[in-house]
């Protein structure tokens, strides 16, 4: 379903860049409403992060890819949505699994403790085989 976003009676939709998208759909900040402003999201220390279902790519290699999120460190809801939509997906794309599908739980241990659980379906992964460049008869140098 496509939303527009009417600000001062102007559809916004067609200058809306999917950065900007993905903000007003993750962003703790775009579900602000005027009875909550001031709280501040509960943040969780974060004991493990175990991977499942990755097969390519190491545990440690897909745990470095997350930039906002470290074992030992604090985190939140919407800052743990941010790193795994956009580091770790990018990470798996930049490695060939376009594909990639990724789901992850919070799994508490105590009071303001959890440990993160990260599922990854790799789909196929795609490697360029040959690039060529056509109709460049004109030029005889790259």
């Amino acid at each position: 379903m496509i939303k527009s976003f009417p600000i001062l009676g102007v559809n916004m939709w067609p200058a809306m860049t999917s950065a900007a998208l993905f903000f007003l759909a993750v962003s703790p900040l775009a579900s602000v409403g005027a009875n909550n402003r001031n709280q501040e999201p509960e943040l969780k220390r974060v004991k493990a992060i175990e991977f499942v279902g990755n097969h390519a790519l190491d545990a440690g290699s897909l745990r470095n890819a997350l930039r906002l999120t470290q074992v030992g460190g604090l985190t939140d809801p919407g800052k743990l949505e941010v790193d795994i939509e956009m580091n770790l997906k990018s990470f798996l794309k930049q490695n060939g699994f376009l594909q990639c599908e990724v789901d992850w739980d919070e799994l508490r241990q105590g009071d303001r403790d959890i440990a993160i659980r990260i599922r990854i379906s790799e789909g196929i992964p795609i490697s360029p085989v040959e690039i060529g460049l056509h109709g460049c008869n004109g030029i005889s140098h790259f």
